[in-house]
């Protein structure tokens, strides 16, 4: 299970937040799904590690997510389209 607790997060200092207080708890076969542009690819990525939040915490199978490296071979990632991350 991942537990996600008041996440923020924003992709320069001026800009207005991404995510603002994302709360939630995702169970083993859940999808996340949801409009174009309401955030979904950056909550991916802050909840695989490749950005990390402004504000926040993740605790995954109840133990607090605190570097990219507590993720490996845990959690996975599969992007849309996958050749843009080249």
């Amino acid at each position: 299970m991942i537990d996600v607790e008041h996440l923020f997060f924003k992709y320069r200092a001026r800009s207005d937040w991404v995510l603002q207080d994302v709360s939630f708890k995702i169970h083993h076969g859940a999808a996340l799904i949801g409009p174009n542009g309401s955030g979904k690819t950056t909550l991916l990525r802050v909840l695989t590690g490749f950005v990390h939040p402004k504000r926040g915490k993740v605790y995954l199978h109840g133990e607090r997510v605190k570097k990219t490296k507590d993720l490996v071979g845990k959690v996975g990632y599969v992007p849309t389209n996958p050749l843009n991350m080249l």
